[in-house]
């Protein structure tokens, strides 16, 4: 049975207010992208994308700040396995247990 990766990463991003629509509309556009939300804090957007591998993760999460003047990437996070999702938990290939 193939075990499927999806590593979760959320990237936040600080945006110019003038450009947040336009930084948006970026990573939305990508298939991967799970969410494109505003946020107030130190991001302006948070963007959670499930990529197939780790070398997947550094283009992802500086896309925005390469192709917008202004953007910078504030934080981003990669969870490289999930012990439990809506309440049930999970087994080593993913599945769940219980």
């Amino acid at each position: 049975m193939p075990v499927f990766l999806a590593l979760r990463v959320p990237a936040a991003l600080r945006v110019p207010a003038a450009r947040l629509d336009e930084t948006a509309r970026a990573p939305a556009a990508r298939p991967e992208t799970r969410l494109v939300a505003t946020c107030v804090g130190e991001a302006d957007l948070t963007v959670p994308a499930w990529l197939p591998s780790l070398a997947d993760v550094h283009p992802f999460a500086t896309m925005p700040a390469e192709r917008l003047p202004g953007v910078r990437v504030v934080r981003r996070l990669t969870g490289l396995r999930a012990v439990k999702r809506m309440g049930r938990l999970l087994g080593e290939r993913g599945r769940a247990v219980r």
